[in-house]
């Protein structure tokens, strides 16, 4: 790591994410080894105590109506107002797993100038009563990653803002897998995307407001990645 740590800006979405969202900002400002970093988050409309939370801590709040949310579009309005280097993407419901979560998959990036991206694997979070505790304490996995790798997820990814100027999350793409694409024109302009272990989040959609299965949102995104495929590459801005 350089003497002069990059700034990395986190970019999290929000809506109604009261359940999880203090454990998560929590593990961001008091757990994280990595301290050189900015919160944005983009709340939707929420009308739990997502906002009174996150007002609690030193974040960058911006809101939105509920009407106007849109995966990308909401996502690159948080990217445009980062002033981070790096950006690293989660959702309000995703906890990292370990103390060096960031400080790990940043070196990655400054190591390895040809990565566009970093991201991992999630599984069931533990209580939140519990999790401070559990993420503390947990070392750092065995290593474990996938080179080349287009199943990107913007549940849990840290990116370069340069590549994301050229190329910023497809707003066309309304229900989700915006990262798939992102990852796929990285690919084509030559880059690398890494699947690693060592970015892996706790992630659940059991407390989050209009829950829908994972075979339900495979369902939902059949047809999208069809599309997507079929996309020449490299595209132009979209």
């Amino acid at each position: 790591m350089s003497k002069n740590p990059p700034l990395v800006s986190y970019v999290i979405r929000t809506y109604n994410e009261a359940f999880w969202l203090e454990t998560l900002l929590r593990i961001i400002y008091e757990i994280q080894s990595y301290q050189t970093v900015e919160v944005i988050l983009i709340d939707s409309g929420s009308t739990d105590e997502t906002v009174a939370i996150a007002k609690d801590f030193p974040i960058r709040l911006f809101q939105i109506p509920k009407s106007e949310f849109n995966y990308s579009k909401t996502l690159n309005l948080g990217i445009e107002k980062a002033k981070g280097e790096y950006i690293c993407i989660l959702s309000g419901h995703s906890l990292p797993t370990y103390p060096q979560f960031l400080e790990h998959s940043v070196a990655l990036l400054e190591q390895n100038p040809d990565l566009a991206a970093v991201t991992g694997y999630y599984t069931n979070p533990p209580d939140p009563r519990q999790a401070l505790k559990t993420i503390r304490t947990t070392p750092t996995p065995k290593l474990k990653w996938e080179s080349r790798c287009p199943w990107m997820t913007n549940t849990s990814a840290l990116i370069r803002k340069a590549l994301w100027k050229k190329y910023p999350f497809d707003q066309t793409l309304v229900d989700g897998c915006e990262d798939y694409d992102w990852a796929l024109e990285m690919l084509a302009l030559g880059y690398d995307v890494l699947k690693t272990s060592r970015f892996s989040v706790y992630h659940s959609h059991e407390h989050v407001p209009d829950h829908v299965s994972f075979a339900q949102r495979q369902k939902k995104w059949k047809p999208i990645i069809k599309a997507i495929d079929a996309f020449p590459r490299p595209r132009s801005n979209v």
